[in-house]
């Protein structure tokens, strides 16, 4: 499994998210750290090894109550 590295105050960002969010975040961020790419993720361009992972913060709350 990959290294995961918080930058600045951005897992205390995410932890003050709703539960939803958290539960999809923390699901992407599993599947590139085991090395597979969820459609939620995508390379950052310029940056080897790094991903951006992108939420819809309306639809991920609603939907995980």
């Amino acid at each position: 499994m990959r290294d995961l590295f918080w930058v600045g105050d951005s897992k205390k960002r995410l932890l003050e998210f709703p539960d939803g969010v958290q539960q999809e975040i923390g699901y992407t961020l599993e599947g590139v750290q085991s090395g597979v790419t969820p459609h939620k993720a995508k390379p950052l361009k310029g940056f080897s090894g790094v991903y951006e992972i992108v939420s819809d913060y309306a639809s991920a709350s609603s939907s995980h109550k």
